[in-house]
């Protein structure tokens, strides 16, 4: 991503050469036409299925969901949601690939959702959790059994 133009950048990749060799094959804003130009793509994070692309974007406050083509590698689209926080720095996709965090840095809060990928939406699942400063947040899958 380009963090003040709001763009995506997909490239192709050929490594059978002596140089890996990149090309450009499409690029798109990662928020809607006529958002504020104050907003800034931050983080960019794949589902564990690499089917879709989640982009948070400071300023505008939302996450933009794309849905990607396993074999074109070109990506879609789907919406671009409020997080209903300031600031989303990180981002976090739960091990389901089911539900996502946002992380509020200006505002202070964790705001959770479930994602509902046919529609391209993210429902929020509670009240935003107050936390101290938040920059980056990761979730772990623990074995119950070890």
């Amino acid at each position: 991503i380009c963090e003040l133009a709001n763009t995506l950048s997909v490239y192709s990749y050929d490594g059978t050469g002596t140089l890996p060799k990149f090309e450009c094959i499409q690029k798109l804003p990662t928020i809607p036409k006529g958002v504020n130009n104050l907003t800034a793509s931050i983080t960019l994070k794949l589902s564990h299925d690499n089917q879709y692309i989640y982009i948070s974007n400071a300023g505008d406050n939302s996450i933009s969901i794309f849905k990607r083509d396993a074999e074109t590698g070109l990506v879609t689209f789907l919406n671009a949601i409020p997080i209903a926080g300031d600031y989303p720095k990180d981002i976090a996709i739960f091990p389901d690939d089911e539900h996502i965090c946002s992380v509020n840095h200006e505002t202070g809060t964790l705001t959770f959702f479930t994602i509902n990928h046919e529609k391209g939406l993210l429902i929020m699942n509670q009240a935003p959790e107050k936390v101290d400063e938040p920059n980056c947040c990761q979730f772990v899958c623990i074995d119950d059994e070890n």
